[in-house]
């Protein structure tokens, strides 16, 4: 359907002067070149995004993924924060929150935002786990127990799931079925430590 339009683009292209044409393909390459500048790095790219749709909860939860994974930590919060602001029940960004309110320690600020974050299309494995890792920085080992077998029912074949929830158990003073998850988890992945370094510090 474009065969006509294309026709004409290249026959009045034509009849232009070729240093016209010259400074035309020099304007556009320049604008691709600045545009793959911002491709090759996602803290530019995101932030051009968010510059032109302030309003769009994705470009500034994709702009504090970018920030995070560069270590920028405030800002990374401040982003995700701003997109919860523009759609409280957008679960990435109250996910994204909750991971790295719980990375910078503070477990009972993160558990809100984790929770309002079951609606997540992506990671619920991972959410679960840390759901569980909240729970268990906050003693809640019960509730941390229940978080961990979730994480192990979404995803069996996690070993870090298992060693996670026989953490929990054990925590919890079950020693019997923590063993059992220990186990498992070495049958998983032989060799390899089990849990997370918080959990491991709390037994």
């Amino acid at each position: 359907p474009l065969a006509a339009v294309v026709v004409a683009v290249v026959a009045a292209a034509a009849r232009l002067p070729r240093w016209l044409l010259a400074a035309a393909a020099l304007a556009l390459g320049f604008a691709t070149l600045q545009r793959n500048r911002q491709y090759g790095d996602p803290v530019k790219l995101w932030s051009d995004t968010v510059a032109k749709n302030p309003n769009e909860p994705r470009g500034h939860n994709d702009l504090g993924t970018a920030l995070r994974a560069r270590g920028d930590a405030a800002q990374a919060q401040a982003q995700f924060t701003e997109a919860i602001r523009l759609q409280p029940d957008y679960a990435p960004a109250q996910f994204n929150l909750g991971v790295a309110l719980l990375d910078a320690g503070r477990a009972t600020d993160a558990l809100p935002h984790l929770t309002l974050a079951a609606g997540a299309p992506r990671h619920q494995a991972d959410l679960q786990l840390d759901l569980g890792q909240a729970y268990a920085e906050l003693g809640r080992y019960g509730e941390a127990v229940a978080a961990f077998r979730r994480a192990v029912a979404l995803d069996p074949a996690s070993a870090s799931a298992r060693g996670d929830l026989g953490n929990a158990l054990l925590l919890a003073g079950r020693p019997a079925e923590a063993a059992a998850e220990y186990r498992a988890a070495l049958a998983l992945r032989p060799g390899d430590e089990i849990g997370r370094a918080s959990c491991r510090e709390r037994v």
